[in-house]
């Protein structure tokens, strides 16, 4: 207990951390690359772990903060930007997409859907879920941490005990929608919490000094694995979670070996604005490229070259949205003026800050 608390301001969580920039730019990647793809194998081998990635790599950059402090930081860095693009995105839906796409939802039951967050009436951008579920995935986290050590018995360790009993309930019962995808918060923040307690031991040090032959045997380990767990159908249950933290492993051990890319680097600070219209682009992408092709967007999904293709043609374009809104509305990211200004320095919940 000694040791977790002791740690609780470490300087290395006052910088960027290369490695964790990387695996967020990987598991932007394998995101959108599972949202493209029609090959059912690999979606479903992403699935194992992209989401559980990201909120482990959350929780590895948490600090304890006073509740309404963290509150009203959160707020600025996750909600804001979920509101911004959100309302902006159902804007372009209700006006254009909605005519070319299926959908039973109105633009009011759809505007309600972007108020309180429920996943069940975002399909006009789906994808805008996790930004609310993380925000009340970390805040409550930090309740619970603030709790612990206001009544003496450890915040880290209450706060552990209470994300596993949670994320226990999620195996044996599925709860019913509530806002902001507090339901999917006993789902995810067992992996929140597995980021936030590594991170306040020396596992980070051990991490970052591990050899790259090491990098690479832990790699192709927990490649094979979650290949062997998938292909037999073990991702149930506890498997779930196995599986989840062997795809965890799988993408700091690759974000370890290329850390020291400026193009991963730039991509891991871009993640946020990726994951929020990275939907619409891709769709459009689709749109055109099949037609060029004259193939159904149902073949053209399932090869994976012309995937492929598509992701990166959506990742370039979701870039240069990047730079326009830094330089623009920067408030928009959750950026202050000063950390647009100096991206490589800055700080937000997906940008490397607890």
């Amino acid at each position: 207990m000694a040791e977790l608390s002791s740690f609780q301001e470490r300087p290395a969580q006052m910088r960027r951390i290369r490695w964790l920039d990387a695996a967020k730019a990987i598991g932007i990647v394998l995101v959108v690359l599972g949202h493209i793809s029609r090959d059912a194998a690999l979606v479903q081998w992403i699935y194992l772990f992209h989401m559980p990635l990201f909120f482990f790599v959350s929780g590895w950059v948490y600090k304890k903060k006073n509740v309404l402090k963290d509150i009203g930081h959160r707020a600025r860095t996750l909600m804001v930007p979920y509101y911004a693009f959100g309302g902006v995105l159902l804007l372009y839906w209700q006006l254009f997409e909605r005519r070319f796409r299926d959908s039973t939802l109105t633009f009011g039951q759809s505007l309600y859907g972007l108020l309180i967050g429920e996943y069940d009436y975002l399909d006009f951008n789906v994808h805008l879920w996790f930004l609310p579920c993380l925000f009340v995935t970390a805040v409550f986290f930090n309740i619970l941490v603030n709790a612990g050590d206001r009544w003496k018995i450890g915040g880290m360790v209450f706060a552990g005990f209470v994300s596993l009993a949670m994320s226990t309930v999620s195996l044996v019962m599925e709860c019913p929608p509530l806002i902001w995808g507090f339901e999917r918060t006993f789902q995810y923040i067992g992996f929140y919490a597995a980021g936030a307690i590594l991170a306040k031991t020396r596992v980070g040090d051990f991490v970052e000094k591990t050899g790259r032959g090491m990098q690479g045997a832990v790699l192709l380990l927990c490649l094979s694995a979650t290949v062997a767990l998938n292909h037999w159908n073990l991702t149930a249950g506890i498997f779930r979670y196995i599986d989840a933290f062997l795809g965890i492993f799988l993408v700091v051990a690759m974000a370890l070996l290329l850390q020291n890319s400026a193009l991963v680097q730039y991509l891991g600070r871009t993640t946020l604005l990726v994951l929020c219209i990275h939907g619409p682009i891709y769709r459009i992408l689709i749109q055109v490229f099949s037609l060029m092709l004259q193939l159904s967007t149902d073949s053209f999904r399932s090869n994976l070259f012309l995937s492929i293709f598509v992701t990166a043609a959506t990742l370039a374009l979701c870039a240069l949205c990047y730079e326009i809104c830094r330089r623009i509305v920067p408030w928009a990211l959750g950026m202050k003026r000063q950390q647009a200004q100096t991206p490589e320095q800055g700080s937000a919940d997906l940008r490397l800050n607890g």
